[in-house]
This record gives C-alpha cells, structure tokens and sequence, in this order.
C-alpha cells in the first residue's frame, strides 16, 4: 500500500533505535497512522527538522506492516505561532486525539475542527472558550454528545431555574441540592451554546467536560492536562 500527498499533522513523536522514530500522525483521510521514519534523527537526514507538530503537512508512506514506512514528509505551511500556554493547550489536544481516536479510521470532519482549533488557539486570547468547543465537539463526533437541553427523560426541557446531576448514562437529573459535581441549568444551556460568559458558566462548564472526558476515556489519567497544571495555572 502506498499513500502519498496525504494532509496530516504530528501528534507525537517517540524515538526508535538510535537513529529513527515513530511518528503519530493525525491524517485528513485515514485518521490516526503511526509511521516509521527511518533514520529520521541522524543529521543529514531528509525529515530533519521537519517533522514538528502544530504545522500543516503532506506525508508519504508504503507498507502493509502494522507501522508502514514513511517515504515523504513535507511542511506546506509556516510553524503556528504557538507560545507560552497556548503550547501546552496544542499538546492538551493533540492528548485527546491520540487517547481517543482509534488507528487507521478515517475523521475528516473531525481533522476540520482540529485544524481550524489549532488556528483558534494562536490568534486568540481566549483558550478557554476554544478548548471547551473543542472538547463539545470531539465528544459529539465521537458519538458521545451530551444532552444539555432536555432532562434524562428526554422530553422535558432544561429548566434555568433547577439544579441538575449530569449522568453520562442517562442524562440532565433534577435534584434538590447542590453537590459536588452538580450543575445549574443556566450552565447546561449556555454550555449546549458554546457561550461561556460567567465565572459560574466557566466553572461548570470545566468541571463537567472534564468529567465527561475521564468517563469516556475510562478513567485514564490525561498526561497533558497533568503537565498543564503543574506547570502554570490556566483553565484547560
């Protein structure tokens, strides 16, 4: 099998050997691949210094092995400008796609709205309403979208006003108190709307995506986000 000229964008790299690596890529038509490019760390090699994540590519490969061979790879953009917080938000998404996304399906509409993500986060100012649209939209495409507008009986309608339980097996759940993981009905609405505009929105807004993200990522530990929190304080 050989593939050439496909759209992709590094995920990762992990070395192998003393001279190569193993590259996660995240390609417009074939998903997630991880290729092998030999001798991809010696100086005078053909991928030296090209293989960087954040930058839009086109990469070759061949082989019918579970790693197939990178032939080609080539930059057909400038680096993103991504400093300070904004790296650590790019690797934070880079995270969700390596944990979530199985090997060789294809998610095109999904390589979309992390390309368009990814250029969100460098001409904006505002990561936390780009990350929580990200995080609403993997979910949906991966066919976990939550339910924010009607209660778990699927008929009545979020009401401002309540107080609700987000159960990801069944839905919105009215209840009389608040607890600790509880969340206003304001919240669900305007989270259902992609409109962040209050300290209490964004707080419950944090709060229940992560926890929809270590649900449905079955309680693994989510490495960016640790490496994110240790480092400096932000709301991703």
């Amino acid at each position: 099998m050989r593939v050439r000229n496909q759209e992709c964008y590094v995920l990762r790299t992990i070395p192998h050997s003393e001279s190569s690596l193993i590259v996660d890529v995240f390609t417009h038509h074939y998903g997630r691949i991880s290729l092998m490019a030999k001798g991809a760390r010696r100086l005078k090699s053909q991928f030296r210094g090209k293989i960087r994540p954040f930058q839009l590519s086109l990469v070759n490969w061949s082989g019918k092995t579970e790693i197939p061979i990178m032939t080609a790879f080539v930059n057909t953009t400038a680096t993103v400008n991504m400093s300070g917080r904004r790296v650590y938000c790019s690797y934070y998404l880079n995270e969700l796609i390596i944990r979530f996304l199985r090997q060789s399906s294809a998610y095109e509409e999904l390589f979309n709205v992390y390309r368009e993500t990814l250029d969100n986060l460098a001409d904006s100012e505002n990561e936390f309403h780009v990350l929580r649209v990200f995080e609403l939209r993997l979910l949906k495409f991966l066919g976990y979208e939550l339910s924010l507008a009607t209660e778990a009986d699927g008929i009545t309608a979020v009401s401002p006003g309540k107080i609700y339980l987000y159960d990801f097996e069944a839905g919105a759940k009215p209840i009389r108190e608040p607890t600790l993981n509880s969340v206003t009905g304001d919240s669900l609405l305007a989270i259902a709307d992609e409109k962040f505009t209050t300290p209490e929105i964004r707080h419950d807004a944090q709060r229940l995506l992560r926890r929809a993200i270590e649900y449905y990522c079955e309680g693994k530990i989510n490495r960016s986000r640790e490496v994110f929190k240790q480092t400096i304080r932000s709301h991703c």
